[in-house]
């Protein structure tokens, strides 16, 4: 990615310099497992956000990344062409 690449020259005199804090969000996003997944992959798509923490009682039960949901929908996909073609 080109902007992390230009905010890490910003910071990294030599490899020793090289910090995680540099990588990390102040304000992730959060959401409840039971949202519907519609609204999720609007709201990742509209704020260009590539992963968020899933949480079920307050408690993190899982991170979903842009891959994950490209896999889900590749899967989703490639059984309903399956079946187009079967019928």
């Amino acid at each position: 990615d080109v902007s992390l690449s230009l905010s890490l020259t910003k910071h990294i005199t030599d490899e020793s310099s090289i910090r995680l804090s540099y990588f990390c969000f102040s304000d992730p996003y959060i959401i409840d497992a039971e949202e519907r997944l519609d609204v999720v992959l609007n709201y990742m798509a509209t704020h260009r956000i590539g992963s968020c923490l899933v949480t079920k009682n307050d408690e993190l039960v899982g991170i979903i990344t842009t891959t994950d949901i490209c896999r889900v929908c590749g899967d989703f996909l490639k059984d309903f062409f399956d079946q187009l073609k079967d019928s």
